[in-house]
């Protein structure tokens, strides 16, 4: 055999380096298989450690996702659950897991990503893949296109992703009493640290959710009644709903009602003005309306209800609508005048047979339009 065969034959430097590692990642497995088998988790002992975690707010207030989905039948359902931080502290009290997510697959559109989790004492293994691609949609104008990801945007969906198939793994290896009984003591956790500071709270709800660029007004119209108001079981479902958000479990939309930019303005306002009578407060004030729309208002109701100034204020307390319906109103009722305004000075610029041309009319009209 010649010397050229024989260098063919050689293992290059990163052959031999592949062969290392994957014989020291063996050994690895091998010994943790090895340890969980001589100590085997105490059950009594591995609940102990997780509900002392699940006594933490820091924990509990962290604990929960909820998200509606639609029947098939119509109508909807919430799907509720434990999210990843809770998965991960509870697979870390109950002892010999192995879980984490990795790229498996890259190619120029997409990458593979597979979330699994090993009981490395009952030898059950679960692993999930997800075909993740390179693009986002983008609605505008009512259409849905795709576009590229960005570098950031992208690293954010893989790792959301990631996490996700990550928690659905180690749901399919860890008993589900354990992450029931788990999510009720959080539940009541949480609920124990509501009681004592309702308001810090719901500052908490609101600046969470700022964060993520929902208003106040948006919560509102999602939970029905203004947030001041708000019942410990609709303080939860925000709660659910941000974690749901932030994981990208689901999106804003999922959670609001089919409607257009007008329309969901509208119920929003239904929904503020609900909150106030409800609670003895007036359902229009003067500080809902910007200046021009005040200038409007003191027009409207002066040029077409009669009313004073100093009436306005009372006149918005009682007022049955909601602000944008009042707005409609007061624009339908300017466009009538400046089409009779406009008429006029149409006809005043015609002179009679035989008469001379007078001066050219006011063509703001008397309203000043």
């Amino acid at each position: 055999m010649d010397d050229n065969a024989l260098e063919l034959k050689k293992p290059n430097g990163l052959e031999e380096a592949s062969t290392a590692l994957a014989s020291k990642a063996e050994a690895e497995v091998q010994a943790r298989v090895l340890v969980a088998k001589r100590f085997p988790r105490d059950y009594n002992e591995a609940w102990r450690r997780i509900s002392r975690s699940c006594k933490t707010q820091t924990l509990a207030t962290r604990a929960r996702f909820s998200y509606p989905r639609k029947k098939k039948g119509g109508g909807t359902t919430t799907i509720t659950g434990g999210t990843i931080h809770l998965m991960t502290t509870i697979a870390a009290g109950w002892g010999n897991i192995e879980y984490g997510a990795a790229i498996i697959s890259v190619s120029p559109d997409h990458v593979v990503v597979r979330g699994s989790a090993w009981d490395m004492e009952t030898n059950v293994l679960y692993h999930r893949d997800a075909v993740i691609k390179k693009t986002q949609q983008r609605s505008k104008g009512g259409e849905t296109t795709w576009v590229d990801a960005g570098e950031r945007d992208w690293q954010e969906i893989v790792a959301n992703r990631a996490s996700r198939l990550t928690r659905v793994a180690l749901e399919k290896v860890i008993p589900r009493d354990i992450i029931d009984d788990a999510l009720l003591l959080c539940d009541r956790t949480v609920a124990e640290g509501d009681s004592k500071d309702p308001d810090g709270t719901r500052r908490a709800i609101v600046e969470n959710f700022d964060n993520l660029g929902i208003e106040a007004t948006t919560l509102e119209l999602i939970i029905g009644c203004e947030l001041r108001r708000a019942t410990k079981e609709q303080i939860a479902e925000l709660r659910g709903m941000h974690h749901a958000l932030k994981d990208g479990e689901a999106t804003i939309k999922d959670y609001l009602p089919r409607a257009t930019p007008d329309e969901m303005e509208q119920l929003i306002d239904g929904k503020i003005a609900e909150g106030r009578k409800a609670g003895g407060k007036p359902a229009l004030t003067p500080g809902d309306f910007d200046e021009d729309q005040l200038w409007l208002l003191g027009k409207y109701l002066k040029g077409c209800l009669g009313l004073a100034p100093e009436d306005k204020e009372s006149w918005l307390a009682a007022y049955k609508g909601t602000k944008g319906a009042l707005l409609a109103e007061a624009e339908k009722w300017r466009d009538a005048e400046e089409s009779k305004t406009a008429a006029a000075a149409g006809e005043s610029k015609t002179p009679p047979a035989g008469s001379k041309a007078g001066a050219a009319p006011n063509q703001q009209g008397e309203m000043g339009w």
